[in-house]
């Protein structure tokens, strides 16, 4: 039953993060055709459900929508009615977190020379008759960009050894302004991880800027972050091989999960565990539409995560009445900004609306000037009152610096009692470009992520913020025990014995009859729900128990061992009783083993 009551309660919570308003909406978005290895070529979203691994194709098509297909008219100079470009052939695409426009590279491999184009999110760019010229180009074979929540702009080359020998590998900063390629610092495998073949793979970048790339079917994160371009040996993580037979060409974050796509056997897809490399088939639905070929993948991420601290309690002088000050920290998880942002905090919920009293709002850390709501009290009547923000600003997700703000709610609160736990949660709000609802109830402490996956709703991620004044001791400990009162000893011996000792009573004690409220036993195994008293705890049950023996240094001293099944319902068995005159009454839980 207890055990049912605990997997009733866990699905419980499962279904809360499942079917709830989620903190993070992700778009991994493709060049690719509609369907495996034929149909047109293009650029298509995806809806990727991260808790039950199902990929889908986006819905394209409904007003408003900002994820619908595509396919870019582009040209390389010449006239704006001129050859068309697009392919999803030796073609890559980004998406870049400071100008939230999206990159497309192809490279023409004969010169070699890889042309880059943009365009903003939610557009298609380009008509046969007016195609977009290129933004950029670049002398040299570029397999694919990363960007990193700065919008600073990497690429990965491989030395050109035939298939089959090691192969080095270089980072390489990409400046899209300039047209400039950076110098290469080399990248250090751990792990004695060699690369033999570098036909297939992809660079992925998560919101927070962790970069991870798969080649040769092995999984790597770099230190990109300590790159100069002089040269310089960087550390190159390999966390372990990707066990697929299929050919590796997408990868790409999403739902605080690094997703693969390979080409051939049907064009699966297999959500890749980051820290492991461990990979598990991601199922497709493919209704209405079959779930279209990924050639190269990235993600557009929004998310919004809130977290909640307690920072000081500070008494009145009135009994039980404390003036309390909580620090709510708001921070964007994903890399395109976040509107209609709002923060609640239900005051009220921490001991009734009457207790609340003097509060105030300040926003400490406020990089984007939000102003706070004057109507804020956080017990109502009015939904207003528990709006921490006014009006509906937007939360950007660039700079860094202004990704993130602090709001300090200080209050006074009455008829808070000693040793009660009085929880309290905020909740932050807000919409994705795409307008989705996005929600994260906050968790206790100042980071909202604790995991670091950049989804702040993941299961646990939303403990509430405790307030607990401590019961005082009434008179200071005493700094030595200098009277015994009560000593049990068990003897001392081989073998098992139902013999309980009587106890050794200090001067002044009197009274008391020890019992035991198990059947004892003297044959091994002891059956459940009987005790026995021995000098090692595996004579008792030598396939089931451990060999645990005396520890005060007594020779063969012996203690009192049951074999009792776990409390249920809170209805402890009484293991050892010995009652003195009233009011005093000795419990003791000496040894419990349950199997």
């Amino acid at each position: 039953m207890k055990k049912l009551l605990l997997f009733v309660m866990s699905l419980i919570c499962i279904l809360q993060h499942t079917i709830g308003q989620s903190a993070t909406k992700s778009y991994p978005f493709a060049v690719g055709r509609q369907s495996c290895g034929a149909g047109t070529r293009q650029i298509h979203y995806y809806n990727y459900d991260g808790v039950n691994n199902i990929i889908q194709n986006a819905h394209t098509g409904v007003a408003g929508n900002l994820v619908n297909n595509c396919i870019p008219q582009l040209r390389i100079g010449g006239a704006p009615n001129g050859t068309q470009r697009f392919t999803s052939n030796l073609a890559s695409v980004s998406f870049n977190p400071r100008d939230h426009q999206i990159y497309y590279l192809w490279t023409n491999i004969s010169i070699p020379r890889t042309y880059a184009w943009r365009w903003p999110y939610g557009t298609c760019p380009g008509t046969a008759a007016n195609k977009l010229d290129t933004l950029v180009s670049f002398g040299a074979d570029i397999l694919g960009v990363a960007f990193d929540n700065n919008g600073n702009g990497y690429l990965l080359e491989f030395s050109p050894e035939p298939n089959g020998v090691p192969h080095k590998a270089w980072i390489k900063s990409i400046d899209f302004a300039t047209g400039a390629i950076g110098g290469a610092d080399t990248l250090n495998f751990t792990g004695g991880a060699v690369i033999y073949l570098t036909g297939n793979g992809d660079v992925a970048m998560t919101p927070s800027g962790q970069m991870f790339f798969v080649v040769d079917n092995k999984l790597f994160t770099p230190n990109y972050t300590a790159y100069t371009g002089t040269g310089s040996f960087l550390t190159c993580t390999y966390i372990d091989t990707v066990r697929t037979s299929n050919a590796f060409v997408g990868l790409t974050y999403a739902e605080g999960e690094t997703i693969a796509a390979y080409s051939g056997g049907g064009c699966p897809f297999d959500e890749v565990d980051p820290l492991t490399a461990i990979n598990v088939p991601i199922t497709k639905n493919n209704l209405p539409t079959a779930v279209y070929q990924t050639v190269d993948f990235a993600t557009i991420v929004s998310g919004v995560g809130a977290a909640k601290y307690l920072v000081s309690v500070t008494p009145t002088g009135t009994p039980n009445q404390y003036n309390v000050v909580y620090d709510i920290v708001v921070k964007n998880y994903g890399n395109m900004n976040v509107t209609g942002i709002q923060v609640r905090d239900t005051l009220a919920n921490i001991n009734g609306a009457i207790n609340v009293s003097n509060v105030s709002v300040t926003i400490p850390v406020n990089p984007n000037g939000y102003a706070v709501n004057p109507l804020y009290n956080g017990v109502g009547p009015l939904a207003t009152n528990y709006n921490l923000l006014s009006g509906s600003p937007v939360l950007p997700n660039y700079p860094v610096a202004n990704s993130s703000f602090t709001i300090r709610i200080s209050c006074r609160l009455s008829n808070i009692l000693s040793g009660i736990v009085y929880n309290n949660s905020a909740a932050v709000t807000g919409t994705d470009f795409n307008n989705n609802s996005l929600k994260d109830i906050s968790t206790n402490g100042n980071n909202p992520d604790l995991n670091s996956n950049d989804k702040p709703d993941d299961i646990e991620e939303d403990q509430p913020t405790p307030l607990l004044i401590s019961v005082t001791p009434q008179t200071p400990p005493c700094l030595s025990l200098t009277r015994v009162l009560y000593m049990q000893d068990f003897g001392t011996g081989t073998g098992l014995s139902t013999s309980v000792p009587a106890a050794v009573l200090g001067p002044g004690v009197s009274g008391g009859i020890s019992s035991v409220s198990y059947t004892g036993s003297t044959t091994p195994p002891i059956p459940v729900e009987t005790y026995t008293v021995t000098n090692n705890a595996q004579n008792a049950n030598a396939a089931h128990f451990i060999s645990n023996t005396d520890h005060t240094g007594n020779a063969n001293g012996r203690m009192l061992i049951v074999n009792a099944v776990p409390i249920i319902q809170n209805v402890p068995g009484r293991i050892y009783l010995y009652p003195l005159p009233q009011p005093a009454v000795f419990y003791f839980v000496l040894c419990c083993l349950y199997w």
